[in-house]
C-alpha cells in the first residue's frame, strides 16, 4: 500500500532549490538520504522536503518508517508501537 501527501502538507517543508508541489497534486514518499545518495535524484524530477520526524511517520506507510528508524538507530518495539506512533 502507498501513501500519498497532499501539495498543501508538503508545501511548508519543500526545498527551495528544486522541484516545487502542485496545488491539487498528491506525491508518494521515494526514499530517505544522506548527502551523499541524495545525488542520486534529479532535483529536476524529484521534490525533495525536509519534514520532521513527527510529520514524517503520518505520511510514510508501517515499512517506510521501520527502514527510517533503523538507518537512525531508533528503536520500535512492535508493529502496534508503530502503529500508534503513526496516529
Amino acid at each position: 500500500m502507498m501513501k500519498f501527501s497532499t501539495a498543501e502538507f508538503l508545501s511548508d517543508f519543500v526545498e527551495p532549490n528544486g522541484q516545487q508541489v502542485q496545488v491539487g497534486e498528491s506525491y508518494h514518499y521515494v526514499d530517505h538520504t544522506d548527502d551523499v545518495s541524495l545525488l542520486a535524484y534529479s532535483k529536476d524530477t524529484y521534490v525533495f522536503v525536509s519534514i520532521p520526524l513527527r510529520d514524517l511517520l503520518t505520511q510514510i506507510t508501517i515499512s517506510q518508517a521501520q527502514v527510517f528508524m533503523k538507518h537512525h538507530n531508533i528503536t520500535c518495539g512492535s508493529r502496534e508501537a508503530m502503529s500508534a506512533i503513526q496516529s
